[in-house]
């Protein structure tokens, strides 16, 4: 679908270009500039398209400047256009060429054709400035033509490559075969999901990693392929399997468990392997519908972090036998400092404001940056000082984009005004993590999602926003997460009852503390991680066959309905 969206954009940008409508041209451009913006907000930005935009607005002046220039022009047009239409096709040719791996010892991967591609990207983008200065000095386009010939011709060299890597999987699917069986990983860790999702494997890999053997990822994608490499290091070996039938050379015969992190459509192709134990980890512990997903009970094992886990399932009709549950913990909240005294005592209050995104569904849709405005009003009125942490989609999507662009105005006026120093942007995402975030605040406010679970640990006020059509009489029993949090209308009309709870009494405090066994299990403060490793580790040395008992104390009593 890409390259028939760059072709037929090229030969319109190419006929605009060299008519003597060149005003047209540049309108259209724009037009196509202003949807690629969109789309990349949305997640589907074409590269390609937005150069070819660019290419054809500079052309048209291009032609407007040098009108006697035609040929020349609609020659250097061509070479762009062709390459523009090539570079997808070879990065796609590239990645679907069969199995691969990275940081796998006794494995050298070839990756010299992957960087010649960005090489030519790169080429094709200075050609296109080159373009613009010619432009502006009005001078000859010749020695642009004589440019795009030549990367043309390595266009070529590189699609005669290409089609030597892929005749040579066979010969590159054995020799990872036979690197990964020397290498003889204990269990993998396997992951099959969109792009930018790939924090869902790094919240996970440094407990996997504690386990104490050889492990490996094995992921269906290549762009978490190239991502995952990058961010394990030469510690984890990824392997890329872009089919089925490629995961009978990563599945090595010293291989006993297989861990999981979603409910992707292709783990069946994994989980079909019987031999072999597979583990449901998923990414975080909520009261979402994707926490008790019936599509779950295909795994020999659901880990959760506490009893609320198990029964999250049974209370909305998912009925998967007891005996495949281990309460392991949430080992990700170990470093979350855990409040000492009342919020009331605090002088000068920080609040967390973390936001979940859209959902892929309507009826998974808590976000609630809608009315964010108001929620940060509030705060402000009160003299807070706001940590503002969106979900990572959140810039996925037009609206929610632009509704984080206006909070984050707020607090920038704000800080401007009061030397309040509110965090924001980079400062409360790249630069600092989740537990950062929720140490440096004293509350926190959050939506139906996996960071209400998390930040319960720190026993700091919560509150919850209801962004869903339950009323509110029902709602904390439809999300119970909310029993021991101050729920917010969806339209925020109770912020002001809310936060004089949040940031005053904090009725809910004791709520807090028995809830917390309840979600995240009851361990050690001091050895939290060692539930979930130590559970782990016991299904990673053979294959399943006993159940494993729960903890002791389990289940334990129900928290407080408040």
């Amino acid at each position: 679908m890409q390259i028939v969206v760059n072709t037929l954009a090229g030969v319109a940008f190419a006929i605009l270009a060299l008519s003597a409508w060149s005003v047209a041209g540049y309108v259209l451009a724009g037009i196509v500039l202003v949807v690629v913006v969109w789309r990349t907000w949305g997640g589907l930005a074409s590269t390609n398209v937005a150069q070819i935009a660019v290419a054809a607005g500079l052309l048209g002046h291009y032609r407007h400047v040098r009108p006697h220039a035609t040929v020349a022009l609609g020659l250097a047009g061509g070479f762009l256009v062709a390459m523009l239409v090539v570079i997808p096709a070879l990065a796609a040719r590239v990645s679907a060429a069969g199995i691969d791996a990275d940081n796998l010892p006794g494995y050298r991967p070839d990756r010299h054709l992957s960087r010649r591609i960005v090489h030519l990207d790169v080429g094709v983008i200075g050609m296109i400035t080159l373009t613009g200065v010619f432009t502006i000095g009005s001078w000859s386009p010749w020695p642009i033509v004589a440019v795009g010939a030549l990367l043309s011709l390595f266009a070529g060299v590189l699609w005669r490559r290409a089609m030597l890597h892929v005749n040579g999987g066979a010969r590159r699917g054995d020799a990872v075969g036979t690197a990964l069986q020397r290498y003889d990983p204990a269990f993998a860790l396997y992951f099959s999901a969109p792009d930018d999702t790939e924090y869902h494997v790094e919240m996970w890999a440094p407990y996997l990693d504690r386990i104490g053997k050889r492990w490996v990822i094995i992921t269906r994608e290549p762009r978490s392929f190239t991502v995952l490499s990058a961010s394990m290091g030469p510690a984890v070996p990824v392997v890329y399997c872009p089919s089925a039938a490629d995961l009978e050379t990563a599945v090595t015969p010293g291989m006993h468990a297989v861990f999981y992190v979603n409910n992707g459509a292709l783990n069946a192709d994994m989980v079909s392997r019987q031999r072999l134990t597979h583990i449901q980890l998923l990414h975080g512990d909520s009261d979402k519908a994707s926490s008790y997903n019936p599509v779950t009970v295909i795994f020999d094992r659901i880990f959760v972090a506490g009893q609320a886990g198990i029964d999250r399932y049974a209370d909305n009709g998912v009925h998967i036998p007891r005996a495949q549950f281990d309460i392991v913990g949430r080992p990700q909240v170990e470093s979350i400092d855990v409040a000492d005294g009342p919020i009331r005592e605090v002088t000068d209050k920080v609040v967390l404001y973390a936001s979940t995104w859209i959902g892929a569904f309507n009826d998974t849709n808590y976000c609630s940056l809608p009315v964010g405005d108001i929620i940060l009003t509030g705060l402000l009125a009160r003299g807070v000082t706001v940590i503002l942490r969106p979900h990572p989609y959140a810039e996925r999507h037009l609206s929610t984009a632009r509704r984080l662009r206006l909070l984050e105005g707020i607090l920038a006026a704000d800080r401007a005004r009061t030397g309040r120093r509110h965090i924001f942007g980079a400062g409360a995402t790249t630069d600092r993590s989740f537990v950062d975030c929720i140490n440096a605040a004293d509350a926190l406010i959050s939506d139906v999602s996996g960071v209400l679970s998390d930040a319960l640990y720190s026993n700091k006020p919560l509150a919850v926003t209801n962004m869903t059509p339950t009323p509110a009489g029902d709602f904390e029993e439809a999300f119970p997460l909310a029993k021991t949090a101050y729920v917010i209308n969806g339209d925020a009309s109770n912020i002001d009852a809310v936060l004089d709870e949040l940031l005053g009494d904090d009725p809910h405090r004791q709520d807090r503390r028995q809830a917390r066994i309840h979600f995240l299990g009851d361990f050690d403060a001091d050895n939290y991680a060692d539930a979930f490793v130590s559970t782990a580790r016991s299904f990673t040395e053979g294959p399943l066959t006993e159940v494993v008992a729960p903890p002791s104390g389990y289940p334990p009593q129900r928290p407080s309905s408040r």
